[in-house]
């Protein structure tokens, strides 16, 4: 299976969210923090380098079909915003997570996620985990926690992400901690850097050659 981590996007900060409440009137509910405009702008392209960055690898891997990937999120309000700004960029019907979950909130411990993916996994009928790719949104320290305890048995955060960065992890088939292989960890820069490398072949794939004016000379009668 392969797990790829990806930290929701540039949120509301935590006083300015305030003040709105306040202004509205409103609970301040740190869980009902939205994306900001530039969050969304920025995770829309960070999605796109996401979707190319696993093209490119499933391209790199025979037999292995170009993925539609199982999103799931957590039940926080940037996350899910998130997941969604994923779901579209990978072409799904219905722009939003497959799975909400509370797996994903802070401070739970990675272990239940691999239980619940475990679960769900082997419940789906005639579908086999080993080339499925799930994409979970989330929180830090949780997700640098989780990716510790995956590669080597302990939930140390050795490995943070920024808000929108994606690492992409292989996992075996019994999804045991501690056997988790790092493939690519890819910061918000990088990944909107690949997503200009896919608008760049786009383009250059438009152009039609251009037709060579012959310089041989026509032959007198």
């Amino acid at each position: 299976m392969i797990l790829v981590y990806v930290r929701h996007g540039i949120a509301m900060e935590r006083e300015a969210f305030a003040k709105y409440c306040l202004a509205k009137d409103i609970e301040a509910d740190d869980e009902q923090r939205p994306l900001t405009a530039e969050g969304r702008r920025k995770m829309k392209k960070n999605a796109e380098g996401l979707v190319q960055g696993l093209h490119t690898f499933a391209d790199s891997k025979s037999g292995l079909a170009r993925p539609k990937p199982l999103i799931i999120s957590s039940p926080l309000v940037r996350s899910i915003q998130t997941s969604e700004i994923v779901a579209r960029a990978f072409g799904k019907s219905k722009a939003k997570p497959d799975l909400i979950t509370s797996a994903l909130i802070p401070g739970t411990h990675p272990k239940r996620l691999r239980d619940e993916l475990y679960d769900l996994l082997h419940s789906r009928p005639g579908r086999t985990h080993v080339n499925t790719i799930v994409i979970a949104v989330g929180h830090e320290p949780m997700l640098s926690t989780s990716i510790g305890w995956w590669m080597i048995g302990e939930e140390k955060s050795r490995f943070p992400l920024k808000k929108g960065a994606a690492t992409c992890l292989e996992i075996g088939n019994a999804l045991s901690l501690g056997e988790a292989r790092l493939l690519w960890s890819l910061p918000p820069w990088a990944l909107r850097t690949l997503a200009l490398k896919k608008v760049s072949k786009k383009k250059t794939s438009k152009k039609k050659p251009s037709k060579k004016k012959s310089t041989r000379k026509k032959a007198s009668n």
